[in-house]
């Protein structure tokens, strides 16, 4: 009877490539004229987003946005003006390896950020941004499962191990239109603006996953207040929405056999008012992107052959080391930092607004293998000094957390994490300092993975039989303990589980040093 053989996919899901790449950022920008002039740069920031990214063949292409926010008070009196300028850029990067269902992770940061006045309506610009790239692909091995014909045995042992998954990523576009109250005065313009994924969900439907949840949207804008004397000043006004959102993610394939998760990241939140026929800009337009990104697993018990052979006939093999993935650890965690904003020119009158930025975050490897996780934040109070000056003080808020992640993994796992903020408070503690308390967000997750030995292919050489077996039925033999009865059966050329029936044993490794039957198969 010819061999037949039957394999079973294990999968395992690697990092292809991992690399830091960093851009230049450089603007020489002249104001328009419908700015004021530039009396005085209160704060400059970089924001940066990945706008989209494509795998083909062996490069990963992307394109980079930075949006370039520039704070300052006007010549014409002491008005909050806001400078916002995008700058985009498209990068690409090579891939050494390419694998099944690539996906990719860039997280973007802004290393530093410089900017000077050259004149009244000219800034120059200088700063760079770092981009964190991932690359992860499946790597897919056909192993035996099962053979039949010429008398072939095989040592078979049970595995947990993915099945090919099942992946998807995507950018939208989340727009709201928000009125104050009408009490509020008009919306000047607008300081800052950011989004946080407060809430998600998720829900199969046939094929496709729905994921949906609510964001929270924090806006500073610039307003006119009247004074006790009937003049009026711009002063800053904070206000905070929740927006929901709903995408449906298409997904073939899925049904409620995997266990999926969905991560979604605030790429970028952009806010303009607008007009609501006034005159006035008493509605704000809300644009928020989003990256869904979707991964649907499925994780089964398979019996794989590590070793063959046969009673009749000379046989051959190949085997591999294996690396599977296991089931994903979901990192899920908040944190609390603080730190202390100064005034060094004088009093604080009053604060507006507290906020915290997440500069960098990254992973580092602990002793007992453990990951922790660690970074800079900068906490932020928009606030007037006693002298009438609007004045935006910050606060390093370095962060080191242990205990994120579970001991004993293995030297080849990963973690993938991200750190945002929350929500921040502020309490002036001084005339001219605050404490800022921030809320920390880390989320992620851990691939760790176990290794396995499996047969890859089997030739038997019918044309080359073995001798046969002596005339005698059973044979003597003294198996000590922790002695594998597969090894002592492939010598002998007959089933190990015959010979545990034959001995009334319960394992195929010896227990006790003894003297046992060895049957002679047919």
């Amino acid at each position: 009877m010819s061999l037949k053989i039957n394999t079973e996919q294990l999968c395992s899901r690697e990092i292809i490539c991992r690399t830091a790449e960093e851009q230049p950022v450089e603007l020489d920008y002249i104001l328009p004229d419908y700015y004021p002039e530039i009396f005085r740069i209160i704060r400059c920031t970089a924001e940066p987003s990945i706008i989209s990214s494509t795998i083909g063949g062996d490069r990963l292409n992307y394109e980079l946005c930075v949006l370039i926010r520039i704070i300052y008070c006007g010549t014409q009196g002491m008005r909050l003006s806001t400078i916002e300028r995008k700058m985009t850029f498209s990068r690409s990067v090579p891939l050494e390896k390419t694998g099944v269902g690539m996906c990719a992770q860039l997280i973007p940061t802004a290393d530093y950020i410089n900017c000077r006045a050259v004149t009244g309506r000219r800034v120059d610009i200088h700063g760079a941004v770092g981009i964190a790239v991932t690359v992860t692909a499946e790597s897919v091995t056909d192993a035996v499962s099962d053979a039949f014909g010429n008398n072939i045995l095989l040592k078979k042992s049970p595995v947990i191990c993915p099945s090919p998954g099942i992946y998807a990523e995507k950018r939208v576009t989340v727009t709201e239109e928000y009125t104050p109250d009408g009490t509020k005065p008009a919306v000047l313009d607008i300081l800052r603006a950011s989004a946080a994924v407060m809430s998600s969900d998720k829900k199969i439907i046939s094929g496709k996953l729905a994921a949906k949840g609510e964001l929270k949207i924090n806006i500073l804008c610039s307003v006119s207040e009247e004074l006790p004397d009937g003049g009026t000043r711009t002063v800053p006004d904070a206000m905070q929405l929740t927006v929901p959102y709903s995408h449906i993610m298409d997904m073939e394939g899925l049904d409620d056999r995997y266990e999926t998760r969905v991560d979604v990241t605030a790429e970028s939140c952009t806010v303009r008012p607008k007009s609501d026929g006034s005159g006035e800009g008493n509605v704000l337009e809300c644009e928020i992107m989003l990256l869904i990104r979707c991964a649907a697993e499925r994780y089964e018990e398979k019996y794989i052959a590590s070793d063959e052979f046969s009673t009749t006939c000379i046989t051959e093999h190949t085997t591999e080391s294996i690396k599977l993935s296991k089931v994903p650890l979901l990192v899920n965690q908040t944190r609390q930092i603080k730190g202390t904003a100064e005034y060094r020119e004088g009093n604080i009158d009053c604060i507006y607004d507290a906020w915290c930025e997440v500069i960098s975050c990254r992973t580092s490897r602990e002793e007992d293998g453990s990951f922790s996780v660690s970074g800079k934040a900068v906490g932020c109070i928009m606030a007037y000094s006693t002298s009438g000056e609007p004045v935006i003080c910050t606060a390093d808020m370095p962060f080191s957390f242990d205990g994120i992640t579970p001991s004993g993994l293995s030297p080849d796992a990963y973690i993938y994490v991200k750190a945002a903020p929350v929500s921040c408070s502020y309490n002036l503690i001084s005339d001219n300092s605050a404490e800022i308390k921030a809320e920390l967000k880390i989320c992620g997750e851990i691939r760790d993975f176990s290794s396995v030995t499996a047969l890859t292919s089997i030739t038997a050489d019918e044309a080359a039989p073995l001798p046969v077996n002596s005339d005698a039925a059973l044979k003597l033999y003294f198996a000590e303990k922790g002695e594998d009865l597969w090894e002592t059966a492939k010598r002998c050329r007959t089933s190990p589980t015959l010979i545990m029936e034959e001995n009334g044993l319960t394992s195929e490794i010896m227990q006790e040093d003894g003297m046992i039957i060895i049957p002679i198969a047919d």
